[in-house]
């Protein structure tokens, strides 16, 4: 369970508490008007709503001191570094390129996570903290996997599991890159990115297949860089391992096709992108 389904759950138990309450006040006798009046049904059921915002707030802290612990205890295990706030100025670059809006992932606020190696390739592991919607006050976590991978030039794409959104997008303006040799995978994925005819070579029968098999993930890239996710899920630290070796198949398997590009690589100055 996310967060944000913790968040949830935490208030519609306040709420439901404000009203058990309620009906014990009028099951002992007395009636809404009688033993409260209009005024006193407003003070309890403020009362109902501000234990919920504070019993939210409580598990939100509880919940993130844990998690904390956890992953301090998963550094250690794997032999990395615990970041309690990695740095990764190529996310907003990768978002951006790909416009993304501005609540979307690639965008969200980065929390605590791990930096490591394996199998020669260098891993961030975080936490990023998302909000609902533009104008939504909720927010949720998902773990997300920065991989880079020195030597590598994978073409600026971005892979994320279809949507009725995505779906009424694409409709007002094709974006969605879509194989008919797989209409499992373009049913459930949309792929997209500036360069359709290198982003088709990339994925061959294999890669497809691999992407096809398992729950649809968002995966994100360019050159030497790869980010994967799955929407709104946390890795628990007791899967965490089993989740990172995964992530490294997915990796290896979209590294095999790796062709020489014309575009030049940008580079990160100061948190700033530019080109060469």
């Amino acid at each position: 369970m996310n967060l944000l389904e913790r968040n949830r759950l935490t208030i519609i138990f306040g709420v439901f508490a404000g009203i058990f309450f309620l009906v014990l006040w009028v099951a002992s006798g007395a009636t809404p008007d009688k033993a409260l009046g209009n005024k006193g049904l407003i003070i309890l059921l403020s009362i109902a709503t501000v234990t919920a915002i504070v019993l939210m707030i409580i598990d939100s802290i509880t919940y993130r001191r844990k998690r904390t612990r956890e992953l301090q205890l998963t550094a250690q295990s794997l032999g990395w570094k615990y970041n309690p706030k990695p740095d990764l100025p190529f996310l907003a670059a990768l978002a951006d390129w790909l416009e993304l809006n501005r609540d979307h992932a690639l965008r969200s606020n980065f929390t605590e996570g791990l930096t490591g190696r394996l199998n020669g390739r260098d891993f961030v592991i975080f936490d990023g903290r998302c909000r609902q919607g533009p104008d939504s006050d909720f927010s949720y976590y998902q773990t997300i996997f920065a991989i880079r991978i020195k030597g590598a030039d994978l073409p600026l794409f971005g892979l994320e599991p279809e949507t009725l959104g995505s779906k009424i997008s694409d409709a007002l303006r094709p974006f969605d890159i879509d194989f008919h040799s797989h209409p499992i995978f373009s049913k459930k994925h949309a792929l997209y990115g500036s360069d359709e005819e290198r982003i088709r070579r990339l994925f061959s029968d294999e890669v497809l297949n691999h992407f096809q098999s398992q729950k649809p993930l968002s995966v994100f890239a360019y050159q030497d860089h790869l980010v994967i996710y799955r929407h709104s899920e946390i890795c628990r630290a007791d899967t965490l391992e089993f989740e990172l070796r995964a992530v490294l198949e997915t990796a290896e398997i979209l590294v095999k096709t790796n062709r020489p590009s014309t575009i030049k690589p940008p580079v990160f100055v100061s948190g700033r992108v530019k080109y060469r």
